[in-house]
């Protein structure tokens, strides 16, 4: 009887594998290791006691016995061989529920042409090891990428961003960006999170100039920021604006937002517009904290 088939504990029912269940969620190794470990163990084992169980004859050996070589050319025994497609059978449904369709319709294959044909010992040893290959490769075929726990924090599996409700509320189109900079960071790609930071951080600017009129189109930072601090500046000679008893609160507020937007540009988003620009994961984690800061401030009195 082959391997721990009394024990078995696995659901070989089909299921559905935690990296298509949750396609854009993290996936743990204790989630794999559940998924699989059982699985792929009983795999082996089924396929290590099915070659010895057909092509290994205990009571021979072939220094002693050299007719076993001319055994192997002939059919295998009844008994072996209806436990071998019962075996298969299993491999088949246990490869199926983790996954790996081609090794499951492979041994499929296998066990009807051993339950219908004559075959060989020679030539169900081959097949055994062509199957145990397949397997080893459909496995080689499954890419993973390992986390580090400080980075998995970074990833947002929502898309609704990482700088908390208000800004998501305040900035929705900036919802995107902030997530895939958190994403970005999560995978170790600190010069494309910084990317994504600083158009986060031109959304949170387009809010900005446009609570003085100005506009962002076919312009680059620095003149609009100089537009609006020019703006900012005459603030006192507007009636409509002295006219609302928090505008000197609301102008400095504003004039602090506006001078920081000058500083951003000059020590990021001026060199990550350019090839040259390259971030290493600790600076990238640091600009991560300073923007969602700054949209958090912003978040205070700025809408979309």
């Amino acid at each position: 009887m082959p391997f721990g088939r009394e024990q078995e504990k696995v659901d070989i029912a089909k299921v559905m594998s935690p990296w298509e269940a949750s396609s854009h969620s993290l996936i743990t190794w204790w989630e794999m290791e559940r998924f699989s470990a059982d699985a792929f163990f009983l795999v082996g084992a089924y396929l290590q006691t099915l070659q010895g169980d057909i092509c290994m004859d205990p009571f021979s050996d072939m220094e002693v016995d050299p007719t076993r070589a001319m055994r192997l050319m002939g059919p295998i025994r009844e008994d072996r061989r209806k436990d071998a497609v019962d075996t298969l059978r299993r491999i088949a449904s246990l490869c199926d529920s983790i996954g790996m369709r081609i090794s499951s319709e492979t041994a499929k294959e296998f066990s009807e042409d051993l339950e219908t044909k004559s075959l060989a010992m020679s030539i169900v040893s081959t097949r055994i090891n062509d199957l145990r290959e397949l397997i080893a490769k459909e496995m080689q075929g499954r890419m993973f990428m390992y986390v580090p726990l400080d980075r998995a924090a970074y990833f947002d599996a929502t898309g609704a961003g990482l700088f908390g409700n208000e800004v998501g509320l305040r900035f929705p189109s900036a919802k995107f960006d902030s997530a895939e900079a958190g994403n970005c960071l999560a995978a170790g790609r600190s010069t494309a999170c910084v990317f994504h930071l600083m158009r986060v951080l031109e959304i949170g600017l387009d809010v900005l100039a446009k609570v003085f009129g100005v506009s962002m189109q076919h312009t680059n930072w620095e003149p609009a920021i100089r537009e609006i601090e020019a703006k900012i500046r005459d603030m006192h000679k507007d009636p409509n604006w002295t006219a609302k008893a928090d505008w000197k609160q609301q102008r400095e507020f504003y004039a602090q937002a506006a001078s920081h937007f000058g500083i951003l540009k000059d020590a990021w988003r001026n060199y990550t517009m350019h090839i040259r620009a390259k971030y290493t994961e600790e600076e990238a984690k640091r600009i991560f904290g300073n923007t969602k800061d700054f949209m958090q401030k912003l978040a205070v009195r700025l809408t979309e």
